[in-house]
């Protein structure tokens, strides 16, 4: 008899995948690579501004890099809401 572990899980055993937060938007972005180059950039430039905000403020530079990036994120979930929602409020300051 061979006694030697199988490199497979039995089939009663539930399987498990790596998933992440942001599986469901990954599957509808037409190009991920675009959406992982723009975190890195974003990851960034929040790092940055924060490093620079933290050393002429005299503030911890974790927390000037958390608001950072939030406000990063408010800033780019304001100009994407509603499709279309930043150029109506260009066209109506013009």
């Amino acid at each position: 008899m061979d006694t030697s572990p199988s490199p497979l899980p039995p089939p009663s055993m539930p399987r498990f995948s790596v998933d992440c937060p942001s599986r469901p938007i990954l599957d509808q972005v037409a190009y991920k690579w675009s959406m992982m180059v723009l975190a890195v950039l974003f990851g960034a430039v929040a790092a940055l501004v924060g490093f620079y905000l933290s050393y002429y403020l005299s503030v911890p530079s974790g927390g000037a890099i958390v608001l950072v990036a939030t406000v990063l994120f408010l800033a780019v979930a304001a100009i994407v809401r509603g499709r279309g929602a930043w150029r109506r409020l260009m066209a109506a300051r013009s």
